[in-house]
């Protein structure tokens, strides 16, 4: 999976989200976790 590197793609996982089964605390805690990886690989 390409790596989360804007806002916009942040957007439209958000998006996906939405439409689909995932929990709301869970993608809360995905998206927090892909952040932590971007900001660990600056």
């Amino acid at each position: 999976m390409e790596l989360v590197n804007n806002e916009q793609k942040i957007m439209e996982l958000v998006k996906m989200a939405m439409n689909s089964s995932v929990s709301k605390k869970d993608f809360e805690q995905y998206i927090k976790y892909k952040r932590l990886v971007l900001l660990s690989k600056k």
